[in-house]
């Protein structure tokens, strides 16, 4: 144990972060939980090591789900240990007592998760002394973390952002639990539904779309195009086509991009869709009778792309899953490697897009790295690239790269490369010249009616010459010089030939990753009331950049929705659950009302809510909806994509309805085909079923959650060579690896 006169203890999320801030310090020595240097001890968690008691915590009749208990309200919420990780808690509460530190560093991950644990950690070893606050978006290199160690803050200074923490935990466990086991004890199968503050949200919007998809009815219709000189029109509306039946291309939310009603306002150069083919036929003879067309029109407007701006966390998820096909959650796990393991990256779970003017040494240092010295950032980046008061809001600066090289000396891998040359090529684009472009558009007369051609040519490529990485590869090829840009008002043309296409109407198109953390991040434009999707715009959609890889995942790991290719396809599973939870009223899957919760939430955060207030009316809205279906149960489907009991086997539970416990962190593990996935987002732990091209069975995935590891034979290596091994729980990295010799924890343990 330490030396009692060491008089200040610093509190880690996770072993790594412990090590990078104890490389720092001189004379370090290692024990069992900790590190000591001098009058310092540093310390650490497994991310949370405590969770709130689960129902039977309270009262052991509750184990048994009855529609008559609920709904489950805790006079006070409480907290236990996680089972795997107790001996480090306990660890942590005996340097506490024998220490007595004069004062906690808390070091834990910047953000609101981390402020949460950290200090639920200090309360349960029953810490009351003071606490400071180690906080930076930089990458923690010894000088960083020597930088940061001078500049603390008072921990009074993030106690509203602990109160937010705490009145999302206990909301989302209000409920989850409650309304979870009311979905579920109200359908006449009593399959376990799982229910969710954002989850069951996105969930809602997803079948939304699939019942759309699924309902629609292709619709055909009929184009006109004219040649005229060698260049090709298309026959656009106007007031000779008003009494002609057409076919409108319906709006999507998915691409609007300003908070106006989705009606707006006619372009005036719409294409023109008929909706019988004689019409268009009747026009394009008019058309070719007339056989020549005057240019009422002729416009070249020079115009101006400006850079895009700096990467927040759901920018790069959604770039990388367009890019590279990764997902979310990939995207994070990468991230985070090249923030913890390879310093090169700054903080990665940042909802910010830009930097503080604090940062310009930072900016112009990486900046100078990678060929540009002589950038001015300010100059260059302006308030497309600095807002301080973005930065203060967020808590953390845009994500930026930090070196060209990793700490570790070792290569990247492909994966770590491409989402490093994501970030690195965003972050040079954002500091060069706009993509400077001539957009030329020419209308033309021909009898009654309107034609349109456009074309645009690059003038300076700007920006597009850095941005996607291997711009020359990826940016749209400059088209060649049109002959339209030497048309002028009055001209006429020759008419060369007329043709009339088929085409049909497509439904709106289904999500993909990238599709669904825009619509998450942009949830305004799913609503149509005013004050919901002003308050959906000020909260930034709904979910968190730490939470929503793990949202999508929980949907996946449930089997609510199924990746095929690139786009999500719901199961039947995942349709009834919205549909019950959409036919139950519950407030949860509607997407408005979750925006409102966060906007309440970020008020906790900046002291103008206080956690009473919200929670109360988290409370009695569980309360008036666990009525409403104690009166009116909901129905569900009793088949859906072989996710619901087969007849004759009700008896017997499969794995992926009996929970495993997470390794980690002692929550809920789901299981299906792809594997064992826990459902608590901080967490995210995965064992993926299929290691080595070897299908792990049911009982091998929970002797690897149980016992930490698992011997498996018939396993294939990369050159195709047959061996064995044991697949490991790397607790530290949150991943598995082989080990060749039997671990020593099995070994004790026998």
């Amino acid at each position: 144990m330490a030396d009692k006169k060491q008089t200040r203890l610093i509190l880690a999320e996770k072993p790594s972060v412990a090590k990078d801030i104890a490389a720092a310090f001189s004379s370090v020595s290692r024990h069992d939980g900790y590190f000591t240097a001098g009058d310092t001890v540093i310390t650490w968690g497994f991310g949370h090591l405590v969770e709130l008691k689960e129902p039977h915590d309270y009262d052991p009749e509750l184990k048994s789900w009855n529609i008559r208990t609920l709904p489950i309200v805790p006079k006070q919420f409480s907290y236990k240990p996680i089972s795997k990780s107790k001996k480090q808690l306990d660890c942590i509460r005996k340097l506490i007592r024998e220490t007595k530190p004069q004062e906690v560093i808390l070091a834990t991950d910047a953000d609101r998760e981390g402020e949460l644990l950290g200090r639920l950690i200090l309360q349960t070893c029953g810490y009351r002394g003071p606490v400071r606050r180690f906080w930076t978006s930089e990458a923690l290199t010894a000088d960083v973390v020597r930088k940061n160690l001078s500049a603390l803050k008072p921990g009074t200074a993030y106690d509203a952002l602990y109160q937010e923490a705490l009145a999302r935990q206990h909301a989302d466990w209000l409920i989850g639990i409650n309304e979870t086991r009311a979905l579920t004890l109200s359908t006449p199968q009593n399959r376990v539904l799982s229910v969710g503050r954002v989850q069951t949200a996105v969930l809602s919007v997803l079948a939304e779309r699939e019942k759309q998809i699924r309902n629609f009815i292709p619709q055909p219709y009929w184009t006109l195009n004219g040649t005229f000189a060698a260049i090709p029109f298309s026959l656009i509306e106007n007031d000779a086509l008003a009494d002609v039946p057409s076919i409108r291309q319906e709006d999507s939310p998915d691409t609007q991009d300003e908070d106006s009603t989705q009606t707006g306002t006619r372009q005036s150069h719409v294409i023109f869709r008929f909706s019988r083919k004689d019409d268009a036929e009747k026009v394009q003879k008019e058309i070719t009778r007339t056989g020549s067309g005057t240019v009422t029109q002729a416009e070249t407007k020079r115009l101006k792309e400006a850079p895009p701006q700096l990467f927040s966390l759901s920018d790069l998820q959604r770039e990388a899953n367009k890019l590279y096909g990764l997902s979310a959650a990939d995207t994070l796990t990468v991230a985070q490697a090249l923030y913890e393991v390879h310093k090169m990256l700054s903080y990665p779970r940042t909802a910010c897009r830009y930097m503080a003017t604090s940062n310009l040494d930072l900016v112009q240092k990486s900046l100078a790295m990678f060929g540009f010295p002589k950038i001015d950032p300010k100059k260059a980046g302006g308030s497309r690239v600095f807002n301080d008061k973005k930065v203060a809001e967020d808590g953390h600066h845009a994500l930026i790269p930090l070196r060209d090289k990793s700490v570790t000396g070792k290569a990247l891998s492909v994966r770590e490369q491409q989402i490093f040359d994501l970030v690195k090529s965003r972050f040079i684009a954002a500091f060069m010249e706009p993509h400077t472009y001539d957009r030329t558009t020419v209308f033309l007369r021909c009898a009654r009616y309107d034609l349109y051609a456009s074309t645009q040519q690059t003038v300076s490529a700007g920006w597009r010459d850095y941005y996607p990485p291997k711009a020359q590869e990826n940016t749209q090829r400059t088209k060649p010089a049109s002959a339209l840009g030497k048309l002028k008002t009055g001209d006429t043309l020759p008419l060369e030939g007329t043709e009339v296409r088929e085409g049909k109407t497509a439904p709106p198109p289904r999500f993909t990753e990238a599709t669904l953390l825009s619509m998450m991040q942009n949830a305004w434009r799913y609503v149509d009331d005013p004050k919901i999707r002003q308050a959906l715009r000020e909260a930034k959609g709904i979910g968190t950049e730490a939470t929503r890889a793990g949202i999508i995942e929980t949907l996946k790991a449930r089997n609510y929705v199924i990746l095929k290719g690139k786009t999500f396809l719901v199961t039947d599973l995942g349709l009834a659950v919205a549909d019950a939870a959409k036919s139950a009223k519950l407030v949860v899957s509607d997407i408005g009302f979750t925006g409102l919760w966060e906007q309440k939430l970020a008020e906790i955060g900046e002291g103008k809510r206080r956690y009473e207030e919200f929670v109360e009316e988290i409370k009695e809205l569980v309360s008036t909806e666990i009525q409403a279906l104690k009166q009116s149960p909901a129905a569900i489907p009793t088949q859906g994509n072989g996710t619901t009991p087969t007849p004759g086997k009700e008896g017997k539970k499969s794995m992926s309805e009996e929970a495993i416990q997470c390794p980690l962190c002692g929550a809920t593990m789901r299981v299906n085909r792809g594997g064992a996935f826990c459902s608590d987002e901080t967490c995210n732990l995965k064992l993926w079923r299929t290691v080595a091209k070897k299908v792990l069975t049911d009982k091998q995935l929970q002797q690897l959650a149980n016992k930490g590891a698992v011997h498996l034979k018939g396993l294939t290596s990369k050159s195709g060579k047959s061996f064995d091994a044991w697949l490991v729980i790397d607790r530290e990295q949150k991943s598995t690896r082989f080990e060749f010799d039997e671990p020593q924890a099995l070994k004790k343990a026998s």
